[in-house]
């Protein structure tokens, strides 16, 4: 063999592809690395086609805005002649459009205590709706309009 010559070299196939290859994630292993290690996590067990039905996006939309899992009330309200849709997370932070600072709410906040903030006594309206990925439940209304 010279330096400039080639050669063919047969190679007997070691794999196939099948056209209908489908990769079982149910079976896979995904390894995280850390700064110490590696972590192997593994997918949870479905039976059949359920795994199909399990996986996907799910969006929670209230008066058009978007919200996540840590919303737990919406206040729906008026101030200055335009209307304002607040979120109140689980933990008593109130984000998204409110006008005013943070009012002291305990951790797993209640209609009661919500509805007793004294910011509210500023706006000219408000409603009060209970939200979870499956309902939007008006739980209060202002008496002034």
């Amino acid at each position: 063999m010279n330096s400039l010559s080639s050669e063919k070299v047969e190679i007997k196939q070691y794999s196939k592809l099948n056209e209908n290859y489908e990769p079982k994630f149910s079976d896979a292993v995904i390894k995280l690395k850390t700064p110490s290690n590696y972590i192997s996590c593994t997918f949870p067990k479905f039976k059949g086609d359920e795994i199909k039905h399990s996986i996907g996006a799910t969006k929670n939309i209230f008066k058009g805005h978007v919200f996540s899992n840590k919303v737990k009330f919406a206040i729906v309200y008026k101030y200055n002649q335009k209307t304002h849709i607040a979120f109140i997370l689980h933990d008593g932070t109130i984000d998204n459009d409110w006008d005013f600072g943070q009012p002291l709410l305990n951790k797993e906040v209640t209609v009661k205590e919500v509805i007793s903030t004294k910011e509210l006594n500023f706006v000219d309206s408000w409603q009060l709706y209970e939200l979870s990925h499956s309902s939007q439940l008006l739980v209060c209304v202002s008496l002034k309009q």
